[in-house]
C-alpha cells in the first residue's frame, strides 16, 4: 500500500518521500513503482519523460529524522498492529515539525484510538485508500474524535488532487463505510459453507481450496454454479450493516452506494438489488437468524422501514 499511495502522490505533482526501515524493502517497493510505470509507457498512457518525472519525485530514506525533514504530511501504512503502530508514532513524534499533519491507512482499527497514541490528535485523520491505489478511486476519509474540522477539508481536498474520490466518514465506526459491510458478508459467506456442506477444509480435503498430499489449489467456481445459490442469507445481513450506517448518520445512502461501487465494485445499487428480492424477505430472514443471535440479526429501523 504505502508504494502505491507514494507513486499516486508523486504521478500528481506530489514530492514524496518513502521511508521504511531497511533499504532492502525500499528498494523492493522502488522496483515495484518502477514496474508499474513502465507498463503505463507501454500502455501510452504516460510518456517515457514523464514517467522518469514521476520516479524522480520519490525519494527513499531509511532514516526517519531525515525523511520527516520539511513533511506537510505524513501517511502511514504499517501493518494492521496497534502496538506496532504505538511503536511508529512514538518515534514520528520525536522527529515530525509541528506543521505535519498525520494520517492512517488503516482499514480496521479505530482512527480516535490511534490519534491518542500521537501528541497531536486534532491533527490525525483516516485516509483509506484501496487496494492497489493505483486502480482503486475510492478513498475513505475518517475523522477521529479530536479531529479538526480543517484537517477533514485538507484530507478531502488532497484525495480529490490525487484523482480519487473521497467518501467521508462522519463516525469513526468499525470498519468504517465499506469494510462494515463487507468483512460480515464474507464471514457470513463462511456461516453459509460451514452449516450446509461437508466440505471443512484440511479436515475434509476440501473448502475454498482442494488439498492435496503437499500443496493445495483454489477451487474454481462458475457463474452457473454461482446461480444455483440463493444469496439473500448474505444479502440481508449486507443490507442490514448498511443501514445501520444510514441510522446512524455514519453516511448517506448516497455516499453508502457510491462506496461500494467504488470500493466492492458492485455493478448494481445495494438496496436495489434488496428491492428485487423484496424487503419482507430480507426483514423475515433476519428474524429467523436473530433466534441465534440477536443483536447481531437484529433488523434496522431503517431497514424495517423499507419493508413496509
Amino acid at each position: 500500500m504505502g508504494h502505491g499511495i507514494a507513486q499516486i502522490s508523486a504521478m500528481n505533482g506530489y514530492q514524496v518521500v518513502l521511508r521504511d526501515i531497511e533499504q532492502k524493502f525500499l528498494d523492493s517497493a522502488m522496483d515495484k513503482i518502477k514496474w508499474s510505470l513502465d507498463k503505463l509507457v507501454e500502455k501510452n498512457k504516460i510518456k517515457k519523460e514523464e514517467s522518469d518525472k514521476i520516479y524522480g519525485r520519490i525519494k527513499p530514506i531509511v532514516d526517519l529524522k531525515d525523511a520527516l525533514v520539511d513533511t506537510d504530511l505524513l501517511i502511514e501504512a504499517v501493518p494492521e498492529d496497534l502496538n506496532l503502530k504505538k511503536k511508529v508514532y512514538s518515534e514520528v513524534d520525536q522527529f515530525a515539525e509541528e506543521k505535519t499533519v498525520y494520517a492512517s491507512n488503516t482499514s480496521t482499527l479505530p482512527i480516535s484510538e490511534i490519534s491518542q497514541l500521537t501528541s497531536r490528535p486534532d491533527r490525525f485523520i483516516g485516509l483509506h485508500f484501496f487496494n492497489p491505489p493505483q486502480l482503486m478511486k475510492l478513498v475513505e476519509v475518517i475523522p477521529g474524535a479530536r479531529t479538526g474540522k480543517s484537517i477533514v477539508d485538507l484530507g478531502i481536498n488532497l484525495v480529490k488532487s490525487l484523482g480519487k474520490d473521497p467518501i467521508l466518514c462522519n463516525k469513526d465506526v468499525p470498519g468504517f463505510i465499506v469494510n462494515r459491510i463487507f468483512i460480515p458478508l464474507v464471514h457470513e459467506a463462511a456461516h453459509c459453507l460451514e452449516f450446509s456442506s461437508g466440505k471443512l477444509g484440511r479436515k475434509s480435503g476440501d473448502g475454498f481450496y482442494s488439498y492435496g498430499d503437499k500443496n493445495y489449489e483454489r477451487v474454481p467456481l462458475s457463474e452457473e454454479e454461482a446461480k444455483q445459490y440463493d444469496p439473500i442469507r448474505m444479502l440481508s445481513v449486507a443490507l442490514n450493516n448498511a443501514s445501520w450506517l444510514i441510522t446512524n448518520k455514519v453516511c448517506n445512502k448516497e455516499d453508502l452506494e457510491l462506496a461500494l461501487r467504488l470500493g466492492m465494485g458492485l455493478k448494481k445499487e445495494l438496496f436495489e438489488i434488496g428491492k428485487e428480492y423484496g424487503f419482507e424477505n430480507i426483514i423475515n430472514t433476519l428474524n429467523e437468524l436473530k433466534k441465534g443471535n440477536e443483536s447481531f440479526y437484529t433488523p434496522d429501523p431503517y431497514l424495517v422501514t423499507l419493508s413496509k
